[in-house]
């Protein structure tokens, strides 16, 4: 979809609406959204009546992740919201800290669409993985491999993917975390594993 025309709708704006404002005809809209093709100096303009959707998204067709993060943006800018005083563990001092956090009225919603967002990323990315080049084949069988441990939900396999998602990347969004686990031999495994991969320097 062309990006002015999924801004209108998620906005419930209408071509009349919108021309009014720019003090256009309604025909202007129209066409540029016929031809995807908005004047420079307009598009300073949508800016400023939309100022939280970034310029590059009007004048484009829009992909499935840039429409969802236009009704992402729409939702955070017109939503009700109240602003909470919540806890983060900074890791780099081990302290916990306050913060302020805005707990939106729609947050299940907001969460479904970057959820989504980052599937498509994924998928994405699959994609690039699985391209023709020296490593295709590779990439193929291990993502093959990867996929067949998740289906099964095998949950030794599990624990061990997930640990080693643990030591080989720095955000903490793989689902393990050795210092809530209470299993001794998990606990084990952990820092036997952890010595091996510094030991041969793959982690610090």
């Amino acid at each position: 979809m062309f990006g002015l025309k999924c801004v209108l709708q998620t906005y419930n704006m209408t071509n009349s609406e919108l021309a009014k404002q720019l003090q256009i005809n309604r025909a202007n809209i129209s066409m540029w959204i016929k031809q995807q093709d908005i004047p420079l100096n307009k598009l300073e303009e949508l800016k400023q009546i939309f100022p939280i959707i970034p310029v590059e998204l009007f004048n484009k067709e829009l992909n499935s992740k840039e429409e969802l993060r236009v009704q992402e943006l729409y939702i955070t800018q017109t939503d009700e919201f109240e602003e909470v005083e919540v806890p983060i563990f900074n890791e780099e001092t081990g302290e916990e800290v306050w913060v302020t956090k805005r707990i939106y009225q729609n947050e299940g919603l907001i969460y479904h669409l970057r959820e989504e967002q980052k599937k498509i990323e994924i998928l994405e990315d699959l994609q690039e993985l699985l391209q023709d080049g020296p490593d295709q084949y590779k990439n193929e069988k291990f993502i093959k491999k990867l996929l067949k441990i998740l289906k099964e939900e095998n949950p030794k396999q599990l624990g061990v993917v997930k640990m080693m998602f643990y030591f080989l990347n720095s955000d903490n969004e793989w689902g393990f975390d050795p210092f809530f686990n209470s299993s001794k031999g998990t606990q084990e495994m952990y820092n036997e594993v952890g010595e091996i991969l510094r030991k041969y320097k793959i982690i610090e």
